[in-house]
């Protein structure tokens, strides 16, 4: 596991492409910041290597042809023997080889040119046009020029630059992974998907004509403005709905002409807003597409990225080696002399002058560290303070909030103030008590009021002391509930809309005999390439969580679970019956599950 989620791509053979996130997810309230690496992968020294053995291949080449051109006899006498003796041939073979091994190899260490690059990040909202009205959503393209397109509509370049990438981004490590941009696992030809656009970061220059000599790395800082609260959360476990942002790494590669572009996907989770009151809003999924300024990028020289790694090592020391070498310490006196001596100068040259004194640490730190200090006292230049985790964010600092709350059992019951905000933490309930026909089936006593996604749902079922019926059986589900606004739906006719659940975890209990209470543990499914759900809100729907509970009841007067199978003078023996009639009772509890204030890191 990483600290920050880290995608990678082969832009060429010899040049990898990095992202390091800040967060995984991003939460809306909060500006995507990321880290663009360049790599080249091959080595000056390899080079130097390549061009050397070449050389000495090239000349014993020209050596031999020479002695070939120079004695014509022995050349002929030489080429009957070789169609008598293959040795000799196998040997030309193995040196024509391995010069074509050497000059790959040269190819691949060669020094590599990118006329430019760029970032961007869009976002869509994908739906069932056979389920959902199309024609709600057909004036939230305009401000953007693009109309809602089918899945037939799209071009075979734009999924083969997703399938390029999606085997590097994407894992199936469980059943609940899916596609970033195609809905429920990207069956084709089953539904009429509709593609509308909701969200736009236009395209940010990265740079310019850029030379990648052999090893060399360059690093590049983008931030984007604050995503409004407004936004939906990622979703792509639906069959009929699908939300997703993608970031966007495109650029022109070759120089020559024809010129070739990449573009490169990677799949962005993006988690709703929560305030310090525990509201929600209220997502509107048909407005006009919201268009957020370019962001910014900055590139993070090397002396700026070594000073980050020092000042961690700072942080950290490690143990040093109690074995140093005389030129060490000698070099180390002398540079430290070297720094007194020039400061002591600097002292004197600015008493004399009246200089101030900001402008004499910019003097000392330029003469230490070198002419690239200028804008090191940028925090956002700094690679540990671009990627920290641990910096102020709004939505963590409400969950915690939140959490500190419910330890003290002080959540307030807050009224919305509008259509746009909701709730959520009205009426939480964490016992239950279960009832059939006037007569108490069971107690469910969950162990917390909410819970926060990836977290662990433990809860008791308490059976009562008598009753007439006996439960032999019991199926616990974790299912995530997806309920269709009617207005939106594209039968009118219908006037409410029927919930579709999907099962997340089940657990089945039986043979619990004379227990009166029965232990359930639920586990959430963790994963960052595979984000796990929270509950949100849109216009268009809503996504919740609950418990379902299957019982299985038998009656304890009419029928037994045992049966006689032996019997004697002395007793009767008894055993369970192979065969037992009961009624199934279902019934559901629900769940609040919140976005989190922790990072799942990446692989």
């Amino acid at each position: 596991m990483h600290l920050h989620k880290i995608d990678t791509v082969l832009v060429k053979d010899n040049v990898r492409l990095d992202v390091l996130y800040e967060s995984n997810p991003f939460a809306m309230g909060e500006a995507i910041s990321l880290i663009i690496r360049l790599r080249h992968l091959g080595s000056a020294k390899a080079d130097r290597q390549s061009m050397e053995k070449l050389q000495e291949l090239e000349e014993l080449r020209t050596e031999k042809h020479q002695q070939q051109g120079e004695d014509h006899t022995s050349w002929f006498m030489s080429n009957i023997w070789n169609s008598l003796n293959q040795e000799q041939r196998f040997k030309d073979e193995d040196h024509i080889k391995c010069i074509n091994a050497w000059e790959k190899q040269k190819a691949y260490n060669k020094p590599v040119e990118f006329f430019s690059f760029y970032v961007q990040i869009l976002g869509s909202f994908k739906y069932n046009a056979n389920v959902v009205d199309a024609k709600r959503f057909q004036h939230t393209s305009k401000l953007v020029g693009v109309e809602p397109r089918t899945s037939e509509e799209k071009t075979r370049s734009e999924r083969s630059n997703m399938d390029e990438i999606e085997k590097f981004v994407n894992t199936n490590m469980n059943g609940l992974s899916h596609a970033a941009t195609q809905i429920d696992g990207g069956r084709e030809g089953e539904q009429n998907q509709m593609d509308v656009p909701i969200l736009v970061i236009p395209q940010t220059l990265l740079f310019t004509e850029l030379t990648l000599n052999p090893g060399d790395l360059k690093v590049f800082h983008f931030k984007s403005a604050k995503l409004p609260l407004s936004l939906p959360h990622s979703y792509s476990m639906s069959k009929n709905f699908n939300i997703s942002y993608v970031l966007q790494i495109g650029g022109i590669t070759e120089t020559t002409v024809p010129m070739t572009t990449v573009a490169f996907k990677f799949p962005l989770s993006i988690c709703s807003y929560i305030d310090n009151r525990g509201c929600q809003y209220v997502s509107t999924l048909d407005q006009s597409t919201v268009i957020l300024p370019p962001g910014h990028t900055k590139e993070i020289s090397e002396s700026k990225r070594r000073r980050t790694t020092s000042s961690i090592a700072a942080t950290f020391p490690k143990r040093k080696s109690s074995v140093q070498s005389a030129e060490d310490i000698n070099g180390y006196l002398k540079r430290q002399s070297d720094i007194k001596k020039e400061f002591r100068d600097l002292i004197s040259n600015e008493e004399n002058a009246g200089g101030e004194f900001d402008e004499l640490t910019e003097k000392l730190l330029k003469f230490q560290f070198g002419d690239n200090i200028d804008s090191d006292h940028e925090n956002v230049d700094d690679m540990s303070k671009l990627l920290d985790n641990k910096m102020h964010r709004a939505l963590r600092s409400n969950i915690q909030l939140l959490k500190s709350n419910l330890a003290s059992m002080s959540l307030p019951n807050i009224e919305p103030t509008g259509d746009s905000i909701q709730s959520v933490l009205n009426n939480l309930k964490k016992d239950y008590v279960v009832n059939r026909n006037g007569e108490m089936v069971c107690k469910i006593n969950l162990s917390k009021l909410l819970y926060f996604k990836s977290e662990d749902i433990d809860l008791i079922i308490e059976f009562p002391g008598e009753s007439k019926h006996k439960i032999t059986a019991v199926t616990t589900t974790l299912e995530m509930v997806e309920v269709i606004n009617h207005r939106f739906l594209r039968d009118k006719s219908r006037t409410k809309s029927k919930a579709i659940t999907y099962p997340l975890y089940s657990t089945h209990s039986i043979c619990f005999g004379e227990c009166e209470k029965v232990p359930i543990k639920l586990l959430t499914y963790r994963s960052p390439s595979n984000i796990p759900l929270c509950q949100f809100i849109t216009n268009v729907f809503q996504v919740k969580f609950m418990i379902s509970f299957k019982f299985v009841l038998v009656d304890v007067e009419n029928s037994s679970t045992l049966v006689e199978f032996y019997k004697d003078k002395h007793g009767k023996l008894f055993r369970a019956k192979d065969h037992l009639e009961g009624e199934e009772f279902t019934f559901y509890v629900p769940l609040t599950v919140l976005p989190t204030d922790k990072q799942f890191g990446g692989w």
